[in-house]
């Protein structure tokens, strides 16, 4: 059952993303409703989750997008990794700081890597036009959507999960 809304979950967040966010650009960003998705996920549902629902974002966001898939792959991976080092080192922040900082990060890095991969096809990269276009307003969309949708999220009830996954041998 979970996997099949997980499936769900990345199609529709591919097609929105391809559909509503061109709708409501700031600059040169749009929202990443993927990012979104996934941070979402990984605080609400957990790490397993998302690890299913990573490489199908990927995918169906690279073809929906024209976008290369492993590229996107590539993008989004820190995701995972930064939220469990950030809650192994016991940093005393609560869950909506760890989605901000990890899922603002993670835009970064995605907008960045796409805009080196867009120089690499013979695009211009203008650092400052980059930054002040691009970078800082992404920066902004993510942090404003990931807000619109963990607070809604709380007030209805949902608990945040722990990001440990559980330790173990060959055996698992």
């Amino acid at each position: 059952m979970r996997a099949g809304l997980v499936l769900l979950l990345t199609i529709m967040v591919a097609v929105t993303q391809v559909s509503v966010a061109p709708l409501f650009p700031v600059a040169a960003a749009t929202f990443d409703f993927a990012l979104a998705a996934l941070a979402i996920l990984m605080v609400f549902v957990g790490p397993r989750s998302v690890m299913y629902a990573l490489p199908l974002t990927a995918v169906f966001l690279g073809f929906a997008t024209d976008r290369s898939p492993a590229l996107l792959l590539l993008g989004y991976l820190p995701l995972l990794p930064a939220a469990a080092i950030l809650d192994d080192l016991r940093v005393p922040i609560n869950r909506y700081v760890l989605v901000i900082a990890v899922g603002v990060a993670t835009g970064l890095f995605v907008r960045l890597l796409l805009g080196l991969a867009a120089v690499a096809h013979g695009a211009a990269f203008p650092l400052g036009a980059v930054a002040w276009q691009l970078l800082l307003p992404g920066m902004l969309l993510d942090f404003a959507l990931l807000t619109i949708l963990y607070f809604p999220l709380r007030l209805v009830g949902w608990e945040p999960q722990s990001m440990t996954l559980r330790r173990g041998g060959f055996a698992t």
